[in-house]
Formats: C-alpha cells, structure tokens, sequence
C-alpha cells in the first residue's frame, strides 16, 4: 500500500479491490514529513476502504525509523515486545480521533 501520497494509496484501495483482495496492510507510523493517519488529509483512504468493503490491517513493529535509532538487526529482545504497541496504539487513535476531534493535531 503506498503511503506517501494519499491519491495513490485511494488508487490503491480500488485496484486492490477490483482484483478481489479483502484487507489492505498500512504501518503502524508514518513515513518521516507525512501526517499521522488520524490526519484528516487521510479520510479519502477511509472513504474509500469503507466504500470497497476493505478490511485495514495495521502492521506492527513498522513504525517510521528516525536517525539515532537502533536497526531492527541489532535490537534486543525486549525493543521488540515495545514494537507491539503501535497497532493497538495506531487503532486507539483512529477508533478515538473519530470520535473525539481533538486528537487531531
């Protein structure tokens, strides 16, 4: 799933659903300079998942890596139990932004 440009990733979502794929995969952060998801220039990517039927699956463990951060290569054990919140984190912010404007920043 593209996610640097939001018309390529709504692109994206209608292909992905013309040749019959259920769910499409995003990371849990985003690309360094690019809004969060739970940015409202992302909706037309919510539009259309919900219009295609599409079920989003965020990917833990793929958040944005900045400098001064360790590879995943030679992480230790306990970086990678950490690695596990950023899907629930990255869906608590969408299921509460939707509700809750204010999180939007």
């Amino acid at each position: 799933m593209p996610t640097v440009d939001v018309a390529d990733a709504v692109a994206e979502v209608h292909h992905a659903a013309e040749i019959g794929l259920h769910l499409i995969s995003l990371p849990s952060g985003q690309s360094p300079g690019r809004e969060d998801w739970n940015h409202p220039e992302w909706d037309p990517l919510w539009v259309a998942a919900e219009e295609a039927g599409m079920v989003i699956g965020i990917h833990i463990g793929t958040e944005a890596v900045t400098s001064g951060e360790v590879p995943w290569s030679r992480r230790r054990p306990a970086d990678f139990v950490e690695s596990t919140r950023d899907g629930p984190y990255t869906a608590m912010k969408l299921v509460a932004c939707g509700v809750f404007d204010r999180c939007r920043t």
